[in-house]
């Protein structure tokens, strides 16, 4: 009400009338009511007010009813505007309108600060003439730089008009604290709460100390190369420009270099100054990454980098066990965030495409869990700053990446001496370090001499050492040092070094093996896969170390054998590797040929793990004893199902050096719990071959089935043009016997059941040989035609078999390695030739070329020749036809034969005659 007239009816709160005209120079009485009042008389309070004329005025109500501190009062202000006096500006006042706020100081973000200096409730600033645009009003206790709340208010369409912008509300009540603008027409307008985003700055231009405005107002004094600041909320959504000045500026006028920037709410922003001022190639700019990340996931650091380094060439960057980070960096890129494990790292700088490496540096991530930084590239490669890498944290804290040259490095203990310490420089690296042990990779110092001394594991310090090995390892490189050779002996104790290590497969499909010679007394070896054949390694010497090999995860064995002697293995080693993909280590010959520790092959894995390779011996077995078919169990693994009679195995592997039980069974046993004879193998040599002969009778007292073991089997012939027989004797009743060639010559002398024979290396070629009583060589029992034309090269087992007086019979019998099995077909069982053929003579002998073979028959007989040399072998043979009765004479031609003693075979059906003769040349 004014006087008595109703002014404004329901007049609600944070509203505004439009400007008004009132009588002048007298007195108003202006009353206020409740909301549907009927006359003055329902006034509340009034105030008896005189307005001068030609006067603007806004009439603010104010104040809480009934309070005595801020009672419900009329704030006049009569110097109001209802346009701006510029028409280009925006003119605005501020009246203080909060009850319970403080007195306040009001910044305009960016614009300039103390634009409302210690404003208390009730007081009204003047009127502000500004640019029209956007406006963060930032209210402040006064006198303090804590920002309360920032308002915005957008006056970008206001030119040439007013506003009266007015703190309204309770600070924690009801009506809660705001800022509105009151225009002239009336409408009220609630300033929204600034949108702010998060942004960190990081002075990364290799300039000196400068100050950092924004628009017109210092927010970065003095701000050092190589600092940044924390995150800080700044107004988003809104233009403004960053201006740097050198230190020490005085306004926003002394600038060098500005940038427009719009920061978008929703995003958390990292901002480096970088480049160089006045430079064409790399001017100094700002580079933004709108992605950047305040924290991380637990358990993992956020890594961003940033390629800060104005004349560094594009980069690759590479964590030295984790591989490439970020490729083909060039300046100004900015990398999305890597999700690491807080753990120590060394970041490689390489060029491009390349292993070659620019620095090395150390990134310790252990303290940050949950963190996010940048890791920036800065200074120059090739002037002042020196270049480097840095860490930006969150919080502000740039930390420098110390430059680390490191080797990765594995210490594998081979030399069989005691238990050893190792030092390095002054510091014990290892304690107790057992022989075939080895360490994990770990990282060394690279590009400086390390003393890697050894000592007694009772060492004190590094004065114990007995041997010191200065090294420098070159940085980016993996080595593999194994201890190697005596101490006190040789080859002397040393230190062998291969540089090209690998922690894991080049090829993730394969896993891969770096070989060693680490046997000091073993002489050079050839490695062959057992599988195929296929030769690995000649004449590998002690000392030497193989790249890494490329092998199939399966089955994998390695077949060992002197260089100088290749058939005469030392050993087969290996297993099953399913499941290796992408592994790498070391296969290590270990131990001594002839002393303790015993040769062996070990491996070394990356993670220190090591092992022996198990490692096997080849054996065949021979079914020989006159019983049904059997089955037989390696422990209890059914090995052979349904083993014949006669029948053999080629050369299988058999584990060496291991305690198992071979045992037989009747066929289609169900288990070995079946079985009718185990025998306990305490452990079979490797490096030998065994043949396994099953014999005698089930239930016999005198010759008992039974496993028997020849130790010196061999798989092939020593020579290549022989072929290379044991005769073993298996024939339950049949006496101690001889094997012999016609005429006399013993092949194999008083073999009784049960018995291998040394192994005989004859030619190949067809040999005639007869089994007579022991000690009794006149007495042909049987004879026997062994075409061993086609054998070259092989080496197997002669057996004798079956009974000489029951079912099943007699007979001889051959198993090759390759479990080729056949009988040797009877030439006769008796010779009755001798009763028809007579006066048998061969002349002249000696003879050079010829020799006349001569002799009576007193029956006709078709008769047939050959010529075998002193070991049996035949040289020639050929075809007399039918011989009638009487005497007979024919030259047969030896010219072509070496000088040496021969035998002419007379053979017919009947039988057997021979006569020894000599050519000489």
């Amino acid at each position: 009400y004014v006087n008595n007239d109703k002014l404004i009816d329901d007049f609600k709160f944070r509203t505004a009338t439009s400007f008004i005209t009132v009588p002048a120079g007298t007195v108003l009485n202006v009353g206020v009511a409740l909301a549907n009042s009927q006359s003055v008389n329902d006034v509340l309070v009034s105030f008896p007010v005189t307005l001068e004329a030609n006067k603007t005025y806004i009439a603010t109500a104010s104040g809480i009813v009934g309070n005595p501190t801020t009672p419900f009062t009329l704030i006049l202000n009569n110097a109001a505007q209802e346009a701006a006096i510029n028409p280009a500006k925006v003119d605005v006042a501020v009246l203080h309108g909060a009850t319970n706020a403080p007195a306040v100081d009001v910044d305009a973000v960016f614009v300039a600060d103390n634009v409302v200096s210690n404003l208390s409730y009730g007081q009204f600033t003047p009127y502000l003439s500004l640019n029209p645009g956007v406006y963060d009003l930032a209210i402040r206790p006064s006198g303090t730089s804590a920002v309360v709340a920032s308002y915005r208010a957008d006056l970008s369409g206001l030119a040439g008009g007013a506003a009266y912008v007015f703190a309204s509300g309770l600070i924690g009540g009801t009506p809660g604290f705001g800022l509105f603008a009151a225009l002239p027409n009336g409408t009220v307008i609630e300033l929204p709460i600034t949108p702010t985003t998060k942004v960190q700055i990081v002075h990364n231009s290799p300039e000196p100390t400068v100050d950092v405005y924004a628009g017109n107002v210092l927010i970065l004094k003095d701000f050092e190369f190589r600092t940044a600041t924390p995150f800080l909320d700044i107004p988003a959504d809104r233009g403004f420009t960053v201006g740097v000045a050198a230190a020490g500026s005085n306004s926003v006028n002394d600038v060098i270099a500005s940038f427009p920037v719009n920061f978008a709410s929703g995003k958390n922003y990292t901002v480096f100054a970088s480049g160089v001022v006045g430079n064409a190639t790399t001017p100094f700019t700002l580079l933004v990454d709108d992605k950047a990340e305040l924290s991380a996931a637990p358990g993992f650091t956020a890594v961003s980098i940033v390629h800060g380094s104005p004349d560094a060439p594009a980069v690759d960057i590479a964590e030295r066990q984790a591989g490439i980070l970020a490729a083909n960096l060039a300046y100004g890129d900015i990398t999305p965030y890597l999700n690491l494990a807080p753990d120590l790292y060394f970041i490689d700088v390489k060029l491009p495409g390349t292993e070659q490496i620019v620095g090395t540096f150390q990134a310790d991530l252990s303290g940050l869990d949950g963190a996010a930084i940048h890791v920036f590239a800065s200074g120059f490669l090739g002037n002042a700053p020196g270049f480097g890498l840095f860490a930006v944290l969150a919080d502000g804290t740039v930390v420098e990446l110390p430059y680390s040259p490191v080797a990765r490095l594995q210490i594998i203990h081979n030399s069989p001496d005691p238990i050893v310490d190792v030092y390095v420089e002054d510091f014990q690296l290892l304690d107790n370090f057992e022989f075939r042990t080895a360490t994990p990779f770990f990282y060394v110092p690279a590009e400086s001499v390390l003393n890697v001394g050894v000592a007694p594991s009772t060492s004190q310090s590094v004065n114990d050492v007995i041997a010191n090995f200065p090294v420098t390892f070159e940085n980016g490189k993996t080595y593999v040092v194994v201890a190697s050779g005596l101490v006190g002996g040789t080859p002397a104790f040393n230190l062998i070094v291969n540089d090209m290590g690998q922690e894991r497969a080049v090829d993730p499909s394969k896993f891969e093996l770096a070989i060693l010679h680490g046997a000091p007394d073993a002489p050079a070896i050839n490695v062959t896969s057992y599988l195929d054949g296929t030769p690995l390694l000649t004449n590998f010497q002690y000392g030497d170390f193989t790249p890494y090999v490329p092998f199939d995860p399966s089955v994998q064995l390695l077949d060992l054998a002197p260089s100088s002697a290749p058939n005469q293995s030392l050993g087969i080693w290996g297993g099953d590797f399913s499941g290796t993909e992408d592994l790498a280590g070391v296969v290590f010959a270990s131990g001594l040929l002839n002393g303790d520790p015993a040769f062996d092959l070990w491996v070394a894995l990356d993670n220190g793990f090591t092992f022996p390779l198990p490692s096997f011996c080849l054996a065949q077995v021979i079914h020989n004893s006159p019983s049904p078919t059997v089955d037989v169990y390696l422990d209890d693994n059914l090995v052979l199902d349904n083993f014949k009679y006669h029948d053999a195995t080629n050369f299988g592997l058999f584990p060496a050096g291991q305690t198992f039980n071979l045992s037989v069974a009747p066929a289609n046993s169900g288990s070995v719990n079946d079985a009718i004879y185990t025998l306990p193998v305490a452990g079979l040599e490797r490096g030998k071959n065994y043949v396994i002969m099953a014999a005698g009778v089930v239930g016999s007292a005198t010759t008992p089935f039974q496993l028997y073991v020849n130790d010196k089997g061999r798989v092939r012939a020593q020579s290549p043009t022989n072929v290379d027989l044991a005769l073993f004797h298996g024939s339950p009743d049949a006496p101690a016997v001889d094997v012999q060639l016609p005429g006399g010559t013993v092949l194999y002398n008083d073999v009784s059941f049960g018995t291998f024979t040394d192994y005989l290396s004859v030619p190949a070629g067809s040999y005639v040989v007869q089994i007579t009583p022991a000690n009794d060589n006149n007495t042909i029992v049987k004879n026997y035609l062994a075409d061993l034309s086609g054998a070259a090269g092989l080496a197997g087992t002669v057996y004798a078999s079956g009974y000489l007086g029951g079912q099943p019979g007699f007979q001889t019998w051959v198993a090759f390695a390759d479990g080729t099995t056949f009988p040797l077909p009877e030439v006769v069982n008796t010779n009755e030739l001798a009763n028809s053929l007579s006066d048998l003579s061969l002349s002249p002998n000696p003879t050079v070329d010829e020799i006349q073979v001569q002799f009576n028959l007193n029956q006709s007989e078709a008769l047939r020749y050959a010529v075998r040399d002193n070991v049996g072998k035949l040289m020639s043979e050929g075809d007399f036809g039918t011989v009638s009765t009487g005497e007979f004479a024919q030259k047969i031609r030896v010219d072509n034969l070496p000088a040496g003693m021969y035998q002419l075979e007379i053979r017919s059906d009947a039988g057997l005659q021979t006569r020894k003769f000599v050519v000489q040349k």
